[in-house]
């Protein structure tokens, strides 16, 4: 798998590079090599998913929905207010995803959900998050917001806070470049917290894969 990188201004490339590098070092103990890593490009997007309650009511206006509508959680009033959410996030994938299945595209941003967001009290301390067409995101359990969106077809991007890294713990925030690359190699959540695709791990050892998570690595299809 090779990995580009890319920063947003201001955001720790160093820290991007612990991430790289201890991502590698786990994956390598599965046979799973991580290569054609680059110095991180420099890019000006500071978040992914953005927007704020007056721009949501704004789109809502124009596009006629009401109140009631809204709360009756509409197909149209979803696709409105997803469209001023993510529309960093849109601009991001058009401009950088690759559609080259051996690619990853990791992120290093401020955050990922604006703190103005309409988002940002259901997604709080975000660290990482990975969009792939393939598997359902934390923020797009249900595919809702791709649909919405019509992105075009890519491979996966992963997406990182690097607010939110420096918060954790140093053991997780060790393993969240590499729980992430997990999900972009088609691994979802488990409820184990001693594996490294746990949402919550443990921070006293190192995380491991079991031999399920192996067999899909192996024979992806």
């Amino acid at each position: 798998m090779r990995l580009r990188l890319l920063a947003t201004t201001g955001a720790s490339v160093a820290l991007l590079a612990r991430q790289t590098r201890a991502a590698q070092s786990y994956w390598a103990q599965y046979g799973v090599e991580l290569r054609g890593v680059n110095l991180a490009e420099r890019i000006d997007t500071g978040v992914a998913l953005g927007g704020s309650p007056a721009q949501v009511d704004d789109a809502l206006t124009q596009a006629g929905i009401g109140k009631q509508e809204l709360r009756q959680g509409s197909a149209r009033a979803k696709a409105v207010v997803s469209r001023v959410v993510a529309r960093p996030l849109v601009d991001l994938i058009r401009r950088h995803a690759t559609q080259r299945r051996d690619e990853v595209v990791v992120v290093l941003l401020e955050r990922i959900v604006a703190a103005s967001s309409p988002l940002a009290n259901r997604l709080p301390r975000l660290a990482g998050l990975t969009l792939s067409q393939s598997l359902r995101s934390t923020a797009d359990p249900r595919g809702e917001l791709q649909r919405a969106l019509q992105l075009p077809d890519h491979a996966p991007v992963i997406l990182l806070s690097a607010r939110e890294l420096e918060r954790l713990d140093p053991a997780t925030r060790r393993t969240t470049l590499a729980h992430e690359i997990g999900h972009a190699l088609g691994l979802g959540h488990v409820n184990d917290r001693s594996n490294l695709m746990a949402q919550h791990r443990r921070s006293d050892c190192l995380p491991i894969l079991d031999t399920t998570q192996l067999e899909r690595l192996r024979h992806p299809h």
